[in-house]
């Protein structure tokens, strides 16, 4: 008789890994996770006044009525993008080269323990000199292929706000047609089911990278071979992560938005500087027991196979 199935064992099993060697953890979240969640946070705050000019500039061009203002306003529009994509860009290369780390020494420390040894952060950092090129090259295909879907949603977006293409995606039925709303409504879910599954399938991958000896294509390809033998928990868990890690950045970004005040007070923003940090950390290492766990079903799958 099978075992009864439970909730996501990965999350309980990935929190008894990390406090079973907290002093090594510790050291990864300390020296990396949170050194790049301060560099995401503080690209947020540095960025969201040039934002919000941007946003105020181009609401008064549209009303100005002389050509001399508006090219005048136009050029302050440039002039402020241009300064916020340097300040992004400053922030992004110590922000990958931070997360590339930060993943490759909790996924390694992980593993390790996954299969009964007790890593310390020189083997850790060993890892790193010897892998870092197969989750570097992985996640450059990764943003390929995000870059591919946001090129597709884009697409599709047009085509629903498209008077001409609404008819095609319009149901009919007897009645009538369906609302635009419904339409729009189906968009919005096919949307968050495939960045969920996405975002899964390609947090597998860097784990495959990291783990075995594959990288590029054949990491996300292997991810996704895996993540099909327990679609539902590979939805469930990066769902939850997801939601958490993007729901602490929109909230910071959100409420220090409101009214063009920051509501967020010091320690607010400590507490959500250290989480974020915590957050990715702890995904690295549920990544890390999700892909064991795959990979025992899919032996076993395997083993069965041979005995019918």
């Amino acid at each position: 008789m099978n075992p009864s199935p439970k909730c996501h064992p990965e999350l309980t099993q990935s929190l008894k890994i990390i406090t079973t060697n907290p002093r090594l953890f510790l050291s990864i979240y300390t020296l990396l996770a949170l050194p790049l969640s301060l560099t995401i946070f503080s690209s947020i705050l540095i960025s969201r006044p040039l934002k919000a000019q941007i946003s105020l500039k181009s609401d008064l061009k549209s009303r100005l009525s002389t050509s001399m203002e508006s090219g005048m306003v136009f050029e302050e529009i440039q002039s402020d993008t241009l300064t916020l994509i340097h300040v992004q860009a400053l922030h992004f290369f110590p922000s990958y080269a931070l997360s590339l780390l930060a993943t490759v020494t909790a996924v390694d420390a992980a593993a390790a323990a996954v299969s009964g040894e007790f890593p310390s952060l020189k083997t850790a950092w060993s890892a790193v000199k010897v892998v870092w090129m197969r989750p570097l090259v992985t996640c450059i295909y990764v943003y390929a292929l995000i870059c591919g879907y946001n090129l597709m949603v884009f697409v599709l977006g047009s085509m629903v706000n498209s008077s001409s293409l609404m008819g095609i995606l319009v149901i009919s039925s007897r009645d009538g047609n369906w609302p635009n709303w419904v339409v729009e409504m189906g968009v919005v879910v096919f949307r968050a089911v495939l960045e969920v599954y996405a975002a899964a399938v390609f947090s597998m991958g860097v784990v495959v990278a990291v783990v075995e000896e594959r990288y590029g294509w054949g990491a996300v390809r292997e991810g996704w071979v895996l993540v099909g033998k327990r679609r539902f928990s590979g939805w469930g868990l990066a769902g939850f992560l997801v939601v958490v890690s993007r729901g602490v950045l929109w909230g910071f970004e959100g409420v220090s938005r409101m009214d063009g005040q920051d509501l967020l007070g010091v320690f607010e923003r400590v507490v959500l500087v250290c989480f974020f940090g915590w957050l990715v950390l702890w995904g690295c290492v549920v990544n890390t027991v999700f892909y064991f766990e795959c990979q025992r079903l899919y032996v076993e799958r395997l083993e069965s196979q041979r005995f019918i």
